[in-house]
């Protein structure tokens, strides 16, 4: 097991008298991707409470040091142009107000992927685009927490731990999707399986097609949809050229 030698390379476990260092990872690999508890794993690996626990928190705690080296701060990889944007916001679905803080889509404008898939009608305008890349980004941002949370089901309920074990499971599972997925070289199974099952769901629909748009006459409000407005508007402008320039390119 590569995560093994690197554990061991880097003295941060070993093997006990009575359990090695294999069986160690196994047990807590096995806790969090079935979300036993302590009684399962004791029938399973044939061992007592005490010690279950007590080679769980060490081997959390072992992940946890590699947590720095396989969860990266994404702010070294954020283009200058949007690193020095003054303008910070959240997006956000389409039960939330949109303030300048919280972007919301357009409502009774198409959003869900599925309504832009291949063979239908591309953007029309403005609104539209937005909502296309509005939904593409909410996409992209819950396909990665719904792959950590099918490959670790423990990530789905967490009560019968502490508050402070929990934090440290959520660091922990991500630490090892993110080694699982560095030392395969991108080639991760649970993505596949993860897009076939959200393929094979019915589609949730939310409110985004009901007719009328929230123009409240908060201030906030009204600051938010003309950001908003702003922003669908350079899009669409930008969208326009490219889409002529690729024409050109084509007739000639």
């Amino acid at each position: 097991m590569k995560l093994c030698n690197v554990i061991r390379s880097k003295n941060l476990l070993c093997n006990t008298r009575d359990i090695t260092l294999e069986e160690q990872l196994i047990m807590i690999l096995f806790t969090i991707s079935h979300n036993a508890v302590n009684r399962q794993v004791q029938e399973r690996f044939q061992h007592i409470g005490e010690t279950i626990s007590r080679h769980f928190n060490g081997v959390l705690q072992a992940i946890l040091s590699l947590s720095t080296q396989y969860i990266r701060d994404p702010s070294i990889n954020v283009p200058i142009e949007i690193a020095n944007d003054t303008r910070k916001y959240s997006l956000v679905d389409a039960g939330y107000g949109n303030t300048p803080n919280y972007i919301a889509p357009y409502r009774g404008v198409r959003y869900h992927l599925r309504e832009f898939a291949r063979g239908s009608i591309g953007p029309q305008d403005a609104k539209e685009l937005f909502n296309l890349r509005h939904s593409s980004l909410r996409n992209a941002i819950e396909r990665v927490f719904g792959v950590i949370k099918n490959r670790f089901p423990i990530l789905k309920n967490t009560s019968s731990h502490s508050f402070d074990t929990v934090t440290d499971v959520i660091i922990a599972c991500c630490t090892l999707h993110n080694f699982i997925h560095s030392h395969y070289n991108g080639e991760d199974w649970i993505y596949e399986e993860y897009d076939i099952q959200y393929e094979n769901q019915s589609s949730e629909q939310e409110d985004i097609n009901e007719p009328n748009d929230n123009y409240s006459t908060d201030g906030r409000c009204r600051e938010g949809n003309r950001m908003r407005e702003a922003i669908a508007n350079a899009m669409w402008d930008e969208y326009i050229i490219h889409t002529r320039r690729l024409r050109d390119r084509h007739e000639h």
